[in-house]
């Protein structure tokens, strides 16, 4: 059997929460859950030769794996796979559950956690990193329903660039784990112009950065699905004259 055509299924419910049915015949289930990653903040809008702090990036969310055993679950579940956050809106967890029930935790098979929003650079501060997002299972009725679990949480975002002007912090790909990466920080300016931080990539896996550049928007991150990775968005650079640039998405 082909697997990965006859057997795989790529879920994705846009936040809201949505019936599954297992498989006639099924013995076991994998899921696999990522949670969304956060936005990057807000750079200080400031005068020219102003002091401002770049924003932070945004933290990446949790990813975890189960294999679970068809005869401990029902003949239906409920998912809900995370948005990434967008303007101020913080992104959601992804999560499987015996119950439509979105707001109770207490029902929950797995729950991978959001990164969050990294902070935004003022004229005395810079933008913090956003969070990881966190992983969940012992502490679930359920999760003893899990046969085989693997949880890894999600990685920070970098803190934004000085607001004396320095570029923004970089993320490194595979320094918390190997799936998930967050977002660069952005630049901080006065006088003079800096790139944003980056999102970068690993040289032996062949996976590839996302770099920010001096006073422009930041390159987009991007994801695999074989292998399972994503890389968050560059940092925006800063520029002393107008608005600076954006951070890559995600």
């Amino acid at each position: 059997m082909n697997f990965r055509k006859e057997a795989y299924r790529k879920i994705v419910t846009n936040g809201g929460v949505v019936p599954f049915n297992i498989p006639l015949g099924a013995t076991y289930i994998n899921i696999i859950c990522v949670g969304a990653g956060g936005n990057g903040g807000n750079g200080h809008l400031k005068a020219a030769g102003a002091a401002g702090g770049g924003g932070g990036g945004g933290g990446g969310g949790a990813i975890l794996s189960a294999i679970i055993p068809c005869t401990w679950m029902p003949d239906t579940i409920y998912l809900r796979t995370g948005v990434g956050g967008e303007g101020n809106i913080a992104g959601n967890a992804t999560w499987v559950s015996f119950s439509n029930n979105a707001t109770s935790l207490l029902n929950k098979y797995m729950y991978a956690g959001n990164g969050t929003n990294g902070g935004n650079g003022t004229a005395t501060v810079v933008g913090a990193a956003g969070a990881a997002g966190a992983i969940s299972n012992g502490t679930r009725p359920f999760s003893f329903n899990l046969l085989a679990f693997v949880g890894v949480a999600g990685m920070p975002g970098g803190a934004g660039g000085a607001v004396a002007g320095a570029v923004g912090a970089s993320v490194n790909f595979g320094s918390v784990n190997g799936h998930i990466n967050g977002g660069g920080g952005g630049a901080g300016s006065t006088s003079a112009n800096f790139a944003g931080g980056n999102s970068n990539g690993s040289t032996v896996d062949g996976i590839v950065s996302a770099l920010g550049v001096s006073g422009l928007d930041g390159s987009n991150g991007y994801s695999s699905q074989y292998p399972l990775y994503s890389i968050g968005g560059a940092g925006g650079g800063s520029n002393n004259a107008t608005v600076g640039g954006n951070g890559g998405i995600g």
